[in-house]
């Protein structure tokens, strides 16, 4: 029996497939052995290919590691026998449950949208749902109500968006400083404390406050599009360009003897038109909030 399997996992594809293939613009460009394809390809391999690549080439899965240092490969758990039951109810009992503070939060917002929605029921006109007059005038205390429910539905959003976007900036302290994971937390929550009051104060209290005649909100926006971005942008072209090299670019594209018949056009914009216009916008950015310029 053969059994077609179609895989972003790359470590489980290396782990269990017997061949491997990349799907690219509707044709296959590259299929292999698993070792072969993932030992082989500059870009699409593993993690433990990633690593270990300087001395150990061939190895792609974590288990080829820990044979190569000379350890003990853990047998793999056997399945457990199937008693029976329906296939809803095992994949019900392996679920793990919700944490508690997730099923509250979704049980409020169930809470305030059926709230609005019973208050609603009674306008008939969509003037006296979408303006603050028709919310104050076609239900009394309904503008107060849905007020309150989207201040706490907006600050559940920012508190779960926050700890995700956390995670990213803490992996970094703990990967390059060697920070524990507590203090990498404390340091980032710190700072997005400290960035985040200033951005909702810069409207207000402190409104008076400017940085290049700008409002904390609007200088941070500047900082990260119009400063950051370019910046970021002209690195990736020098790294891809000048280190990296435009033909490891070229040798994995003809892998598999595919054609890369537009590496001049490539090889011209990567040197030099993409840092160029980067560097431009990034000039008349600075230039414009200095004042020397308007845009």
């Amino acid at each position: 029996m053969t059994i077609l399997l179609v895989s972003h996992d790359i470590e489980f594809c290396a782990k269990h497939a017997t061949r491997c293939a990349l799907l690219f613009d509707g044709a296959i460009v590259a299929e292999d052995a698993p070792r072969a394809f993932f030992a082989g390809s500059s870009f699409y391999t593993t993690a433990a290919n990633r690593m270990a690549r300087g001395l150990l080439p061939e190895a792609v899965t974590v288990e080829d590691l820990i044979a190569a240092c000379g350890g003990a490969i853990p047998p793999e758990m056997e399945p457990k026998d199937w008693d029976g039951a329906p296939l809803d109810a095992v994949e019900a009992q392996a679920r793990p449950k919700r944490p508690l503070w997730k099923r509250i939060t979704a049980g409020l917002s169930l809470l305030g949208a059926v709230g609005l929605a019973i208050s609603s029921l009674g306008n008939s006109s969509l003037s006296e749902l979408v303006t603050a007059e028709g919310l104050g005038a076609g239900a009394p205390g309904m503008l107060g109500r849905y007020a309150g429910m989207l201040a706490l539905l907006v600050l559940f959003a920012a508190l779960t968006s926050s700890i995700a976007l956390t995670e990213s900036a803490v992996s970094t302290f703990e990967d390059e400083l060697g920070w524990d994971r507590t203090r990498s937390t404390i340091l980032i929550g710190c700072i997005m404390i400290t960035l985040g009051s200033l951005s909702a104060l810069g409207y207000g209290p402190l409104a008076s406050v400017t940085v290049f005649g700008m409002q904390f909100l609007d200088f941070f926006d500047f900082l990260t599009n119009s400063v950051m971005m370019p910046i970021a942008a002209i690195a990736t072209c020098l790294l891809v360009s000048r280190i990296v090299g435009v033909e490891k670019i070229e040798e994995e594209v003809t892998r598999e003897g595919q054609p890369f018949r537009r590496k001049p056009v490539f090889n011209f914009m990567l040197r030099y038109l993409c840092p160029i216009f980067a560097a431009i916008i990034l000039a008349s950015s600075v230039a414009n909030a200095l004042g020397w310029i308007a845009m």
